[in-house]
């Protein structure tokens, strides 16, 4: 069980321990021991690790990017016409966000969640990024984030969130 009181968050560095984790997801494990040091150091996306207390052992991590979006795609989803250029618009994109199995269901996700959705919100108000994307997994991984106010775009299984929403999110959690 893990103890959510005493979690430590950390900017992925040489000194955590990656090798052990696993979450499920064989592609997402080989991309956080094999490529995901590699991404942050050369900016390609940021990962942020979570750990128990003082450990440097990961529990838990997710990765995000800035990205273009195709604007005909977001449109039914939320109308960003006019703020794009050249025909793409600029999102956040959660690349990833895993917990490793024996920490599953305890509710670290959830709380890696809200981290993800308060960076999101200050880009929105710091930045004007006014829309997070992400692809989910599979149809169980979809409801968590459906759940949390995301929306379908696209002709895939993309998933979005708008600037608005997040914060409405946000500030609603926060009020509770």
């Amino acid at each position: 069980m893990v103890d959510l009181a005493n979690l430590t968050l950390r900017s992925l560095c040489g000194e955590c321990i990656t090798r052990g984790f696993k979450c499920g997801n064989d592609d997402i494990d080989t991309w956080l021991w094999k490529h995901a040091l590699k991404k942050h150091d050369i900016f390609k996306s940021r990962v942020t690790t979570f750990h128990e207390s003082d450990s440097m052992e990961v529990i838990g991590f997710y990765a995000l990017c800035v990205v273009l979006e195709p604007e005909k795609d977001l449109v039914d989803a939320f109308d960003v016409r006019g703020m794009g250029r050249g025909g793409v618009f600029p999102a956040l994109h959660l690349a990833y966000l895993a917990v490793r199995e024996e920490h599953q269901g305890q509710g670290l996700g959830r709380i890696m969640m809200a981290d993800v959705l308060d960076l999101f919100c200050d880009m929105a108000e710091r930045a004007s990024v006014e829309v997070m994307t992400l692809v989910p997994l599979n149809s169980e991984v979809a409801a968590f984030y459906t759940r949390r106010k995301f929306v379908a775009f696209g002709k895939g299984r993309a998933l979005l969130i708008d600037a608005r929403r997040a914060i409405a999110e946000r500030d609603r959690a926060e009020a509770a």
